[in-house]
Order: structure tokens, then sequence, then C-alpha cells
């Protein structure tokens, strides 16, 4: 089975608004496309410390920005 049909396994059963932890890594930019893939409705989530532009919450809002899915900092 390969990486992508294992998380297709994953997300093709879930229903309604999907919450994802993103960053700027591979893993969570690879499930985040697959749902955008698969038509899912998805709300990203970042860490972030108060008054820090990390790499990973700039990298995680632009990719948001390009694929028109909602992105909250927390």
């Amino acid at each position: 089975m390969s990486i992508k049909s294992a998380i297709r396994s994953q997300i093709l059963p879930l229903e309604g608004k999907i919450a994802l932890l993103l960053s700027s890594g591979v893993d969570s930019n690879s499930l985040l496309f697959e749902c955008l893939e698969q038509g899912k409705d998805v709300v990203c989530y970042t860490f972030r410390l108060d008054g820090v532009d990390s790499v990973d919450s700039k990298m995680a809002k632009a990719n948001c920005l390009e694929f028109g899915v909602a992105h909250r900092e927390i």
C-alpha cells in the first residue's frame, strides 16, 4: 500500500468539517492536499507564540491562502 492510498483510506470516510494541525512540514501538508483532492471542508490550525512569526506559521498561512483554506493561529 502506498502512503497516498493509506492517507486516502483514513480521510475518505470523514464527513463534515475537518480540523487539521498544519505546519510547514511534508506530513501535515500531504494531509491537507489529500483532503483538498477529496473535496473535504478543511480548517487548518497552526501553533504560534505571541509576537513570533516562525517559519511554520508563515508557510502554513501562505499555503492556506494559496489554496483558499480557512486558517487559524492558536
